[in-house]
């Protein structure tokens, strides 16, 4: 499993600077959806690119990789800055705190 490559509701929240009822919506319906897959780890729930198998499925997942980078540089930079913040790869730091507002962009 590729755990720099998931995310949790409290880093989406501060990568988009959407409300959590938002974030949790979303990835949510996505998970539904069967794009992403979820895991709970202590009070985290991680949510993970799921591997497709599914002919429009696919198509879908390498249409947004092929978006232009530099459309996505700050909000790629901003997850980065925000995945820094772990421990030892697990999420420690809530959604809007101190840590995150005081070193985001």
């Amino acid at each position: 499993m590729r755990y720099s490559r998931r995310i949790t509701v409290a880093e989406a929240m501060d990568v988009t600077g959407d409300s959590q009822y938002n974030a949790s919506r979303n990835l949510k319906m996505l998970y539904k959806a069967g794009l992403l897959t979820q895991e709970k780890q202590g009070k985290w729930v991680y949510y993970t690119l799921a591997v497709q198998e599914q002919p429009h499925w696919i198509a879908l997942v390498e249409s947004v990789r092929t978006l232009p980078e530099q459309r996505f540089a700050q909000v790629s930079a901003r997850c980065q800055q925000r995945l820094a913040l772990r421990v030892n790869n697990e999420c420690v730091v809530g959604a809007n705190s101190e840590e995150w507002l005081s070193r985001s962009l």
